[in-house]
């Protein structure tokens, strides 16, 4: 039997041997980051599309552009923030200046080998040895820092391994969290303030919700002026009856806000919320939650039956990622135009539902690690569109002192087929009618694109940080309902509208059980074992995967439900018999209630949760009053 006879053999039993690394040979081992990233080189449709957009634009010179290459083919620094509201916040920033004086006193030293012709001890002809350790300056109070390092120093020299492993204990504690530094820039754009209510629709792996919740926490503790030790009351805080209120700086009794951290998919919100895990004191400020962000619930007060808006809601979106190639060289290879314009429609819904679901007055940051304008000034100029003058755009480059450039007035899209380029969507159809560019992906009207450069765009040539893209929304009034067509005709996708649409996560779910459950029969007639197995699996996935009802999740209170689990959570955080039960809650199963898992019910109680106030009251908000009485009741 040959070896792809055996191998599908294998395959079929359930046997299939383990997949070697892309670039592992049967005899070495495989080839690290570095290797890789060495021989890692732009495809020519790369090159072609972001010369045209920026150069030929005039965002960058040649000069600058070669630059631009060189900077996406290192690798990234270490970059990281420190939480404001830890009481170890301070100590922290005393160590990092300890090696940045010790960086400079190494770094001097080496500088004085060279000139003395010799080579520094460990440091190859040609190589750059020297270590950088430093905050960054756009970031008040040395909040956040940056450290560019060999591995090997940090990992092997005397001076810098214990940085090294400073930097993972405290990563553990939750006093810093690693984040690449144009990744931190949206939160610091959003200006979350005291009793902020948010949202972050797209949330997982969880840095930028970990962000949220500590910028949260710090303007509650400018506000309300409270800074409060486990089991101790507050110098000029509440009264010594009342110490469960000041935990780390939290009031969890007072209104203080939220944060709501959504992901649609289920293994990565168990990600997300490992990651806010680790901000102990700040983590019952956040509720999490599973929805797909094109279709995120409405909360509706029980009592007064109105909605209630967040007052500031981040889109950071699903995008192609190719302004993070300098963490993932492999994408070099696999860049293709079609990954933009397939995810360019569904960026500009979840925008959308962001713009209903936000208050007037309150901001919606749109953000991606894409470069592609057809990801990134396309989608705001249609964000603007078809929020018909609901939204302004406000000018993110003069929020923030980040070195950047602004957004594009014009641009032209690459057809994924022939990879020409079009300045028109005519010259487009011109070259095939069947083009799967759209109008939309085209600049815009004069009005609209002379918005666009409100915009903030990050190049790594700028600074040492990968490439991002930002749009700073404001809401200036209530968008209209969404449009009902009249017959025959044609309404512009304005965005799930939970006030007139049905619900949009359960028809997209139901559609696509329906189309899994025609390929199981399909491979179970064919007796195909394989494929067989690959749709169950994806079945699988679709009925464990996110919620299937128009609301956060189904909770009960605690005190009925799991009435030992109560006292010991109250133990755990030093809560008084004073401290409000309705704050501790349970959340229920979500059980199928077919097999096809079309729709679902609540389950038993599963999960017991403490929640601050205004997370306490959003999963009352979004949870069936029916379910909720009738606990209460019983």
């Amino acid at each position: 039997m040959g070896k792809r006879e055996t191998k599908k053999r294998k395959v079929a039993e359930g046997k299939a041997p383990k997949k070697k690394p892309d670039d592992a040979s049967s005899d070495e081992k495989p080839r690290k980051l570095r290797d890789v990233r060495s021989n890692a080189k732009p495809n020519e449709a790369f090159l072609s599309f972001y010369h045209a957009n920026f150069v030929d634009t005039g965002v960058m010179t040649e000069d600058e552009w070669e630059k631009f290459l060189a900077a996406m083919l290192r690798p990234l620094p270490t970059t990281f923030w420190i939480a404001k509201t830890d009481a170890r916040a301070a100590a922290v920033k005393e160590v990092l200046h300890k090696y940045r004086r010790e960086a400079e006193r190494a770094n001097a030293a080496r500088l004085s080998q060279k000139q003395d012709g010799t080579t520094p001890e460990g440091e190859a002809d040609g190589a750059d040895s020297n270590v950088v350790v430093k905050p960054l300056d756009w970031v008040d109070n040395e909040d956040a820092w940056f450290i560019d390092a060999p591995r090997a120093t940090l990992r092997k020299d005397p001076v810098f391994e214990p940085l090294h492993k400073f930097l993972i204990r405290n990563t553990e504690r939750g006093v810093i969290s690693r984040q690449e530094e144009a990744s931190m820039v949206p939160v610091h754009l959003l200006d979350i303030q005291a009793e902020s209510r948010c949202l972050d629709l797209c949330a997982a792996p969880g840095s930028k919700t970990a962000q949220m919740l500590c910028h949260l926490s710090h303007a509650n503790y400018q506000k309300f002026g409270r800074m409060g030790v486990p089991g101790q009351p507050a110098a000029g805080g509440p009264p010594d009856g009342d110490h469960h209120r000041v935990v780390s700086r939290v009031d969890y009794t007072g209104d203080e806000g939220l944060v709501v951290a959504n992901d649609m998919s289920a293994e990565r919100v168990n990600i997300l919320v490992h990651q806010i895990k680790r901000l102990a004191p700040l983590y019952p400020l956040a509720v999490f939650t599973s929805h797909d962000a094109r279709y995120f619930p409405t909360l509706q007060h029980p009592e007064a039956k109105v909605p209630v808006p967040f007052t500031r809601v981040l889109a950071d979106v699903m995008c192609s990622g190719d302004g993070t190639l300098r963490k993932a060289p492999h994408m070099w290879r696999e860049w293709h135009p079609k990954h933009s314009i397939s995810l360019h429609a569904d960026q500009i819904r979840i925008a959308l539902r962001a713009a209903r679901l936000v208050s007037v007055a309150g901001r919606v940051l749109y953000s991606t690690c894409s470069l592609s304008p057809i990801e990134n000034e396309a989608v705001v100029a249609q964000i603007l569109l078809r929020s018909r003058g609901c939204l302004r755009l406000l000018d993110a480059r003069k929020l923030i002192s980040i070195r950047s450039v602004p957004g594009l007035r014009a641009w032209k899209p690459m057809c994924p087929k022939t990879k020409m380029l079009f300045a028109t969507h005519e010259e487009a159809l011109e070259s095939d009618a069947a083009t799967p560019l759209l109008p939309a992906h085209f600049p815009p009207a004069d009005h609209l694109a002379d918005e666009l450069p409100k915009c903030l765009r990050l190049l790594p040539h700028l600074g040492d940080y990968g490439g991002f893209f930002v749009a700073v929304f404001e809401k200036t009034c209530d968008m209209p309902p969404r449009p009902t067509p009249s017959a025959g005709a044609e309404v512009e996708d304005d965005g799930y509208d939970s006030t007139v649409d049905e619900d949009g996560e359960v028809e997209e779910r139901s559609q696509l059980v329906n189309k899994l459950q025609s390929a199981v029969k399909r491979w179970e007639a064919a007796d195909n074992a394989i494929e067989l197995a690959k749709a169950k699996a994806k079945m699988e996935r679709v009925r464990a995967g996110g919620q299937l009802q128009a609301k956060l999740a189904d909770y009960v209170p605690a005190v009925d439900a799991m009435p030992g689990a109560v006292a010991n959570l109250s133990q755990s955080f030093g809560l008084t018999t004073e401290f409000p039960m309705t704050q501790m809650v349970c959340r229920l199963l979500t059980l199928p209630e077919t097999e096809s898992a079309q729709a679902s019910r609540p389950g038993p109680p599963n999960t017991i949760l403490f929640l601050a106030k205004a997370a306490a009251d959003a999963v009352r908000f979004s949870t069936d009053p029916s379910v909720w009485y009738y606990t209460r009741r019983r």
